[in-house]
């Protein structure tokens, strides 16, 4: 699988276990957007600030009504987009 690819994979798997459900075609394509627009200096800024545009809310709000396991599956997808917006920004 492509870089790019691999990152959009993350960046919307992170954002569906934010939000709780899956992405509609029109998210991602606002998570992109956002992403793209963002002024934030690294990817991991850029992908939290268009997460947070995409859905009106800040990612602490939303997290805040995660269960504990929840929790945990969003702790450790957000260690593997840390991982992929590293490497975006190295690339």
């Amino acid at each position: 699988m492509a870089q790019e690819e691999r990152f959009k994979k993350i960046i919307f798997s992170y954002a569906e276990n934010v939000k709780g459900s899956r992405l509609t075609n029109e998210e991602k394509n606002e998570v992109i957007d956002y992403f793209n627009e963002s002024k934030q200096s690294g990817s991991l800024g850029r992908v939290k600030e268009a997460i947070e545009k995409t859905f009106n809310r800040e990612i602490y709000e939303i997290l805040l009504e995660k269960s504990a396991s929840s929790l945990d599956n969003i702790d450790d997808l957000l260690s593997q987009l840390t991982v992929e917006a590293d490497k975006w920004d190295n690339k």
